[in-house]
């Protein structure tokens, strides 16, 4: 009997798709050929480094805790994400775009006269003391900005860049879309607890679900995976609490929409979709009325 193919996927956005297939080691059949975190879409479309007059980041620029968070922080100044997956060849996309919650640096370099943005991810703020240091950064000005603070329009004109960029590396419906917005409350010793700044967690949810309407539009022919309705965080998850570190059930939905969409065998795969949200979403609307 001929072995399995394997499926091989790229991702572009947060730990919450690498935990969906990393919280299932059982899955032997799909493999992830290239993950890029903390890479705000807004900075993958912007100037690299190179392009305002500096040097390339490398990985003795970045401090991170792994070899893999210094290959995304320095991805995210030299902007080699859309080279990556070019080279991938991988058979599916999957993204979300989650990352804009971290804001954004704009470094400008007056020597130049030019600036870029990068993504003000923990990675970027540690390491930037050392790039001064080293003078990668000399004579160099940045400063913070809110993504909450800019126009709709401005965003918009971004995101479609990204999106359009993604478009032609992978075919429309070979791209997975992921709903990924922050949890508002999470699960402590067996009882409910709200996250602090409730108003911008809310905030940021409200942005990232416009940007996904913006991704719906130009990426008619992809596939979707909404949050269930009801998730909550945990204060027991692999990477500590967090308002995108949700609950076991959640990544177990995850793998059940991508069995979906990556399948031969099922003939219409939106509404077997459909089914899915709404079966999980109810399994956590009756967990929340047994805690209230």
């Amino acid at each position: 009997m001929p072995l399995k193919k394997e499926t091989t996927f790229d991702l572009s956005g947060c730990c919450v798709l690498r935990d969906i297939f990393g919280f299932h080691a059982e899955c032997k059949s799909y493999r992830v050929k290239r993950f890029l975190q903390a890479n705000s879409p807004v900075s993958m479309v912007s100037p690299s480094v190179c392009d305002i007059g500096l040097r390339s980041v490398t990985y003795d620029d970045c401090v991170a805790k792994s070899d893999f968070l210094k290959h995304s922080t320095a991805a995210d100044f030299n902007k080699t994400a859309f080279i990556e997956f070019r080279e991938s060849h991988a058979d599916w996309l999957m993204l979300d775009i989650s990352e804009l919650s971290y804001g954004l640096l704009y470094i400008w370099n007056p020597a130049a006269k030019k600036g870029t943005y990068v993504t003000h991810s923990v990675e970027t703020r540690n390491s930037i003391p050392q790039m001064k240091q080293s003078g990668l950064l000399e004579g160099c000005k940045w400063e913070y900005k809110d993504i909450l603070s800019w126009k709709e329009s401005d965003l918009k004109q971004y995101i479609y860049k990204y999106l359009s960029q993604l478009k032609c590396l992978y075919p429309c419906d070979r791209i997975i879309l992921t709903e990924v917005v922050n949890a508002l409350d999470f699960m402590k010793d067996e009882k409910m607890e709200s996250y602090k700044n409730q108003d911008w967690l809310r905030q940021v949810n409200q942005l990232l679900r416009k940007c996904l309407e913006w991704a719906r539009e130009l990426l008619p022919d992809s596939y979707v995976i909404y949050m269930p309705d009801g998730v909550y965080g945990d204060s027991e998850h692999k990477w500590k609490l967090g308002p995108r570190h949700y609950d076991s059930k959640y990544y177990d939905y995850g793998l059940e929409a991508v069995n979906v969409i990556v399948s031969e065998d099922i003939a219409d795969k939106r509404e077997r979709l459909r089914e899915l949200h709404q079966m999980y979403s109810l399994r956590y609307l009756s967990e929340r009325k047994r805690w209230m």
